[in-house]
């Protein structure tokens, strides 16, 4: 594999760990999830980036503010999104940003890697 297809295969496993890691403080888990996308992507001339989401149900209550809370005290930059019906923050540390969504007892959690230059 070449260079670029190295860092961007552990750039990718490193997301879906991060990924995998919030749904399961948020007591969701990754196994009850629905991947909707776990895929290269073009990010501008010679470069590319991974994107990986999830979608899971939520039983029980989900609390993002605590979520958000602990990233931020792990360096994370976080950002709220949150609206009237939703909760949602962005993350963001190293060139990897991460989005969660909670509304109406579903989970979306997703990001995308760092760009990865081809060239």
């Amino acid at each position: 594999m070449s260079e670029p297809g190295v860092q961007l295969a552990e750039a990718a496993a490193q997301l879906r760990a991060a990924v995998e890691d919030i749904l399961l403080r948020l007591g969701v888990g990754p196994a009850g999830g629905t991947v909707t996308r776990d895929e290269a992507l073009a990010a501008g001339p010679g470069a590319v980036r991974w994107e990986y989401n999830v979608r899971a149900g939520a039983a029980g209550s989900v609390d993002v503010a605590a979520l958000a809370a602990a990233y931020r005290a792990a360096g994370w930059t976080v950002t709220d999104r949150s609206g009237p019906r939703e909760q949602a923050v962005q993350l963001q540390r190293d060139g990897m940003a991460l989005g969660v969504h909670h509304a109406a007892g579903t989970v979306v959690v997703g990001g995308a890697t760092p760009d990865v230059p081809t060239r």
